[in-house]
């Protein structure tokens, strides 16, 4: 029917260092998101050292799925969401946990993030989003600027699409 919103699921990237930090995000985000149905495994985040001074080292990422419904009109409340949770985990006025929330549809993968990119879209002030993943020739593929954790990722969200999108 057009018009009608996608289905979507709400997918979230953290990057971390310590696991009980992880479970602890999931536990405060689970009211307004549900319950993590899926979860990737734990990698090195070694990509760059963009939070390394504020999280320190040992930095680890995974991305989580949420049961709650999702439209992609809602980004914009659920990284708002993020942001109160990444900030009563916070230690001295540093974070401990990164959350990036998306959607993840059967032809895209789009993240809610701060940084301004010249590829980004703004969803409201401070909040932009970015198609990370695009679904073509079979598979979710990478764009020029997708990072590249979540290039290391693609099967992970490909195993999502057979399981929610057949």
């Amino acid at each position: 029917m057009e018009g009608s919103p996608e289905k979507a699921l709400l997918v979230a990237g953290f990057i971390y260092a310590k696991e009980e930090i992880y479970q602890r995000a999931k536990e405060l985000l689970s009211p307004g998101w549900g319950e993590v149905t899926e979860e990737s495994a734990a990698i090195p985040f070694e990509f760059t050292d963009y939070y390394r001074t504020e999280m320190g080292e040992g930095l680890l990422r995974r991305f989580a799925v949420f049961s709650t419904s999702f439209r992609a009109h809602r980004l914009k409340t659920a990284k708002k969401t993020a942001m109160q949770v990444e900030e009563s985990l916070s230690s001295g006025g540093r974070r401990r946990i990164n959350i990036d929330p998306g959607y993840l549809t059967a032809d895209k993968l789009v993240l809610a993030t701060h940084k301004q990119y010249p590829f980004s879209v703004a969803i409201t002030e401070g909040i932009s989003a970015v198609l990370e993943l695009l679904y073509y020739t079979g598979s979710y593929q990478p764009l020029h600027w997708t990072y590249p954790d979540y290039r290391q990722m693609v099967e992970f969200f490909n195993g999502l699409r057979l399981r929610f999108f057949p």
